[in-house]
Parts: C-alpha cells; sequence; structure tokens
C-alpha cells in the first residue's frame, strides 16, 4: 500500500480488513516472527484508514468499525489515533442523518460514540 494506491482500491472493504487485522492480532504471539504479525495487523489498520478516507462505506460496514471501535483503540500504532480523529468527523455526519430520518436511537447511539471518543485523549 502506498500513498498514490488508487481509493478504489479500499472501497467497500472495510469488512474484510478489519477480518486480516483479526487474524493479524491472533497470530501475535503464536507466530515465529512477532514482529510480522504487527506488521500485518498495522498495515490492515492503515487500510481501515485508507477505506474510511474513501468515503464510499456504508451505514452496515461503520457500525461494523464501530463495534471493533473499543479494541482498535486499545492498540499502540499512530494510525489508531487517526482513525479515532476520524470517526470524530464521521459521526456528526450520520447523526444529521438520523435525525433527518426520525432515528433518534440511533442518533443517541452516535452522540454517545461522539462523546466517549472525545474523551479519551
Amino acid at each position: 500500500m502506498s500513498p498514490g494506491t488508487p481509493p478504489s482500491i479500499f472501497a467497500g472493504k472495510l469488512h474484510e480488513f478489519l477480518t486480516c487485522r483479526a487474524v493479524a492480532r491472533s497470530l501475535d504471539g503464536k507466530a515465529i516472527d512477532n514482529a510480522s504479525a504487527k506488521f500485518f495487523e498495522e498495515l490492515a489498520l492503515k487500510c481501515v484508514l485508507r477505506s474510511m478516507a474513501s468515503g464510499t462505506l456504508e451505514i452496515w460496514q461503520l457500525q461494523l468499525l464501530f463495534q471493533e471501535l473499543p479494541t482498535l483503540l486499545t492498540l499502540k500504532y499512530p494510525t489508531v489515533a487517526e482513525i479515532k480523529k476520524a470517526c470524530i468527523q464521521i459521526i456528526p455526519q450520520l447523526m444529521q442523518q438520523a435525525r433527518m430520518q426520525n432515528a433518534w436511537r440511533r442518533y443517541h447511539q452516535y452522540n454517545y460514540l461522539l462523546k466517549m471518543l472525545k474523551s479519551i485523549e
């Protein structure tokens, strides 16, 4: 993955990237080369971030990401902070959409998540 990788490579593949991250995480400590597992885990996180930046994620993909967010936030990679910032930018848009659809439960869930993310240093 390079900075010039076309966004279409990442579009709609958030589920695959999260799965790759989980597989890399499960290899951590079990693989002969622990550095390789960490490399692939960080690469998967970068792909998650690029997928978010592509702007083509659907609601179900974002919900999947939000479910994994507590686990992701515990990781010690620089990309995690960028994912957190991207979520903080995306959530107000989702709140607006939920409000327009009178989906108040979802609106309050997003609001809670946004407040939680902002409170984490």
